[in-house]
């Protein structure tokens, strides 16, 4: 029996593989925390609170095509996900036990090569990985531990001035932060994020700043 149970998890990976893509990012990469150099799955802890933070200027500059691991095409790209005019989005999300932390989006501030700060124009949230992802890739995700975004409240903009409280879930609480910035920062260009604002029943928590660097991030489609 266990012969048969390797024998169909090889199979189904075969299966799988059998036509795959493999897209490599330059991406603003986090220095600090748990799972750290990655986009998709990096966190800090402070006490019961969970942090994932990510600057989305990332550019895809190759893509790989493999047909039973056998690369059939190699094509060097440089496309940015968002274009260079869009404002600059930062994911800000929350994992909680306790229901006592908030946080204020004002207080949450961006400095790009070493410039003066510069807070959000407005935030949106929170949100749901379902939007983006669909419910298949969904699943995968979670079987992956990667961190997945589920709200039962509707999605919508806030004042940057407001308090937000954090709720208390099995998943993580997620919005996106919005900046003004005088040219949209490219991978290398070191980003410092300072996590302000955000307080325990009503008490300031010490958050440390992160620092992004360029790195690479490799995603895998089958």
């Amino acid at each position: 029996m266990v012969i048969f149970l390797r024998a169909l998890s090889l199979c189904l990976f075969l299966l799988l593989n059998a036509c795959a893509l493999d897209q490599y990012y330059a991406i603003s990469a986090p220095t600090t925390g748990v799972n750290k150099n990655s986009i998709d799955d990096h966190y800090i802890k402070i006490e019961g609170l969970k942090i994932h933070v990510q600057p989305h200027n990332e550019i895809l500059t190759k893509e790989v095509q493999y047909i039973w691991f056998v690369p059939i095409s190699f094509e060097n790209k440089y496309i940015a996900k968002y274009s260079m005019d869009d404002d600059l989005i930062v994911d800000v999300y929350f994992l909680t036990e306790s229901e006592k932390y908030e946080f204020t989006p004002k207080d949450i501030s961006i400095s790009i090569k070493g410039s003066v700060p510069i807070s959000p124009e407005f935030v949106e949230g929170p949100f749901s990985s379902i939007d983006s992802y669909g419910p298949l890739r969904l699943k995968l995700y979670e079987l992956f531990n990667f961190i997945t975004c589920q709200s039962t409240k509707p999605r919508s903009t806030h004042n940057i001035n407001s308090k937000i409280v954090i709720d208390k879930n099995v998943a993580w609480q997620c919005y996106k932060l919005y900046f003004k910035t005088d040219r949209h920062p490219n991978p290398e260009d070191n980003i410092l994020i300072h996590m302000n604002g955000i307080r325990k029943e009503g008490i300031k928590i010490d958050v440390p700043s992160i620092e992004y660097i360029e790195g690479v991030d490799k995603q895998h489609f089958f």
